[in-house]
């Protein structure tokens, strides 16, 4: 199949079995996947954080999503709530949860943080949902879809400059329309395209750990 979509992810995920790392800090994520219309290919639903002094992740794009509360019965309950709060987007209803990704260890400009992030994969049923995102503009600066065939085009990647304690490092990302993915977000993403077995052909190279 050379088409990157829902019927290619969905057997891949069924059957991955992603790296749990234990911690009594968690927070979870939603990569959010719908069709393209028209098309087999897919697109994910990313958020660009907004800014916020507390925030060790302020102005970032990221996927939808937040620490585990006590009340939610899972991490992947909390991913849904997060995505409904953040973006109005109702996955319970909307969408159907097709696999769990690696657990990733948080990370700031410090250094490792005490939180692990549990990113979950959803299908989104249909269009119309998608279509009628809410972005909360307390924590959302914007919501917006991206194809995944795009970010893996050779144009879309690209390397940023990172200082760390003093020190510059040149990091891997995607830039998107200005904007630029990196960080925890690409780790995830990266996750994402080797869980689904996904080796798209020339001029494509493999994604920079």
């Amino acid at each position: 199949m050379s088409h990157l979509s829902l019927d290619w992810i969905a057997p891949r995920l069924s059957n991955y079995e992603p790296d749990a790392l234990a911690s009594r800090q968690r927070a979870a994520v939603a990569l959010v996947l719908r069709s393209i219309a028209d098309s087999d290919e897919v697109e994910m639903l990313f958020i660009r954080r907004a800014e916020h002094p507390m925030d060790p992740w302020s102005g970032h794009m990221a996927l939808p999503g937040g620490r585990v509360d006590e009340a939610d019965a899972s991490p992947l309950d909390a991913a849904m709530r997060e995505t409904h709060e953040e973006v109005g987007l109702d996955l319970q209803q909307h969408a159907r949860a097709i696999g769990r990704l690696d657990d990733i260890q948080a990370r700031s400009r410090r250094g490792p943080i005490a939180l692990i992030i549990s990113p979950f994969v959803f299908a989104l049923d249909g269009r119309a949902a998608g279509d009628a995102l809410r972005p909360d503009p307390s924590e959302v600066e914007e919501a917006l879809w991206v194809s995944a065939r795009r970010l893996l085009a050779p144009e879309a990647r690209s390397t940023m400059s990172y200082e760390h304690q003093g020190e510059m490092m040149t990091l891997p990302c995607f830039r998107i329309d200005g904007r630029v993915i990196w960080g925890l977000t690409y780790r995830m993403l990266r996750s994402f395209f080797g869980a689904v077995q996904w080796k798209p052909g020339a001029p494509d190279t493999p994604l920079a750990p």
